[in-house]
């Protein structure tokens, strides 16, 4: 947990090499789901995933992956039973990913901040998780 905080500091401050590359989202998507797979079984809650094959974005895959990665382990800590879902899908000048869940996850007024908008492929409609400011949204979106 310190060091992804600190990783997100760093990347706030500018500092870190950003790595951009085409990335396949369906196997982005299906890498989060083979890791948090197993923790959502034991948990007794499904960890399912829609995405269409072919779409691809460019980013920064490696803490594109680890948001997802603490959006999933946030929802694992917050949903009693029921269903956490993976998604992927072409908006008309972005690619929206979302993690969503049917635990309590954060208030709306939190989640539809503009911080966690800012940036073209920040998670649209994550519903758990934390807040990330517009200079960590920029380099994920390879702004």
């Amino acid at each position: 947990m310190i060091d992804q905080l600190l990783t997100f500091s760093h990347l706030d401050a500018g500092a870190g090499a950003v790595r951009l590359a085409e990335v396949d989202a369906t196997s982005l998507l299906e890498d989060v789901q083979g890791m948090m797979g197993p923790l959502a079984a034991k948990a007794g809650l499904a960890l399912e995933m829609q995405a269409p094959h072919g779409l691809s974005l460019v980013t920064d895959p490696d803490p594109l992956r680890q948001i997802l990665l603490n959006l999933v382990s946030n929802a694992l800590e917050y949903t009693a039973r029921g269903v956490i879902r993976l998604e992927a899908h072409a908006e008309p000048d972005r690619v929206a990913l979302a993690v969503s869940a049917t635990g309590m996850g954060i208030a709306p007024s939190t989640a539809s901040g503009p911080s966690i908008r800012s940036g073209r492929l920040i998670p649209s409609g994550a519903r758990v998780g934390p807040v990330w400011s517009s200079a960590s949204s920029a380099v994920w979106s390879g702004s």
